[in-house]
């Protein structure tokens, strides 16, 4: 007797497929499973995001806080400053900072550069900050410049005149004498055997000219001064100027001195030099005076500090 087969669609548990309750239970499952996955990929992503905003962040305050301005205390006149600035990251966000230039009081010739990073422009809540220490071992003083900084063909750059001279707090520069302030002289900007005239266009010129150079008291330096003649009738000891230097006569200064020197030609000087020790910080003074049989008064374009070495200060 042939068996009977089942019908096409049995009603048995075993071959009757899955119930629509079973169905619904897996494709509830299925969703669960499916939004969990998701919410796991967008953390991962946030995350990954985060990370790479952190190292935008990081990189950032980085290049901000070894910017080329910060080799100089006030290298230009916005990079120290309150205000709270933005740059734009790689991703297009803000990224909000203050940047500013501190000195210590206890030493003339450190500063230091300090860079916060914030969330908002409000300055709340900040995300980072970073501070280097600035000791440059050049520092240069466009006496002619009452504002502008200027960076010369090596790419050092050099202070505006307005900018402080002396290790005393307050003080634009020292030891002027009888209270003369020095007046500021503007030549043509051709200045030949330079390349870079604008230094020795302008400077400064009075009775008697003095300084005072914050320095190291651990350290040497190369003073070095500059001038270039502006009158075509002057002739070589016309405008000679004796150099003292922390009271030491280091004889005379004349840009009509060298062999072939002429008017609206460059004219610099050097002089190894070691700072004064005081109980207010290290200082270098400069004087310059009329030379014997000098007639014309004291000229300086500029001036400009390289420290050399370490030694102990002179007492």
């Amino acid at each position: 007797m042939n068996a009977k087969r089942p019908p096409f669609f049995s009603t048995s548990a075993a071959s009757r497929g899955w119930s629509l309750v079973e169905t619904m239970a897996a494709l509830t499952f299925f969703a669960i499973a499916t939004a969990i996955l998701f919410l796991m990929l967008e953390r991962s992503e946030a995350r990954l995001r985060e990370s790479a905003r952190q190292q935008f962040q990081a990189a950032a305050a980085s290049a901000l806080i070894h910017e080329p301005n910060a080799a100089h205390p006030a290298m230009q006149a916005a990079y120290g400053s309150p205000q709270i600035k933005a740059v734009f990251l790689p991703d297009r966000s803000p990224l909000f900072y203050r940047r500013e230039i501190w000195s210590d009081p206890r030493r003339a010739d450190r500063w230091v550069a300090r860079l916060t990073l914030y969330r908002d422009i409000k300055g709340r809540a900040p995300l980072m900050q970073m501070s280097r220490d600035i000791a440059p071992d050049f520092r240069g003083w466009n006496l002619g410049a009452p504002a502008a900084y200027y960076r010369d063909a090596a790419g050092r750059t050099w202070s505006p005149s307005r900018q402080p001279f002396t290790w005393k707090p307050g003080d634009r520069r020292g030891g002027w004498l009888s209270g003369l302030t020095p007046a500021r002289y503007v030549l043509r900007r051709d200045i030949a055997q330079t390349p870079d005239p604008i230094l020795f266009a302008d400077g400064e010129e009075a009775p008697e000219l003095a300084y005072g150079f914050p320095a190291s008291a651990q350290a040497r330096y190369r003073l070095t001064l500059g001038v270039a003649e502006g009158d075509p009738l002057a002739r070589r000891g016309m405008r000679a100027m004796r150099v003292i230097i922390n009271g030491v006569d280091r004889g005379a200064l004349d840009a009509m001195a060298a062999p072939g020197a002429q008017p609206y030609a460059a004219w610099a000087q050097t002089y190894e030099v070691q700072p004064l020790a005081s109980p207010s910080g290290a200082v270098i003074w400069l004087r310059l005076k009329p030379a014997p049989g000098a007639t014309y008064p004291p000229r300086l374009a500029w001036a400009a500090l390289q420290k050399t070495a370490e030694a102990p200060p002179l007492e």
